[in-house]
């Protein structure tokens, strides 16, 4: 998971407990992320319908979906895009042109994307929530996307 994702999920995570509008001012101050990496991570989620904001004094953004309704999937799909274990899975054909019924590995790949949506589609921000409240830290820069693993941005 690319870093900005797992800031992504922590703002979500810190905006769902709010019911009104929080500064971008606020929700650095309680998370630890600077305002202008916070203006990185807000912007996919905002494009996305993830969250929603309002300019003036009373602005700032706010979740666009109860805790309950929005899950991980969502969220790391609009961070990080169509998120494939492997780039070949993106195209009609793998990237040595075979044609993807005869690659061997095609139909393990599908099958563990799969189960990596509907895992991560399982997890709800009110379960992340629950989480957090039992003192049980979210975890920062984990890997699920292999593409993405860099020791700058990961644990392996």
């Amino acid at each position: 998971m690319k870093l900005t994702t797992d800031y992504a999920i922590r703002t979500v995570v810190f905006l769902a407990d709010s019911k009104e509008m929080v500064t971008v001012k606020d929700i650095s101050a309680s998370t630890g992320i600077t305002t202008h990496y916070l203006m990185k991570v807000l912007e996919p989620l905002k494009k996305k319908r993830i969250v929603k904001s309002m300019t003036g004094t009373k602005g700032g953004f706010l979740l666009a979906l109860p805790p309950e309704k929005l899950n991980l999937w969502r969220i790391i799909r609009a961070m990080e895009g169509p998120c494939y274990c492997m780039n070949c899975m993106e195209h009609e054909y793998c990237s040595n042109y075979v044609n993807p019924h005869k690659c061997i590995l095609r139909s393990y790949l599908d099958e563990y994307q799969k189960m990596k949506i509907e895992y991560f589609s399982g997890i709800t921000i009110a379960d992340l929530q629950r989480k957090e409240k039992s003192n049980v830290a979210l975890c920062a820069h984990i890997t699920i996307f292999p593409h993405a693993a860099s020791p700058k941005n990961s644990i392996n």
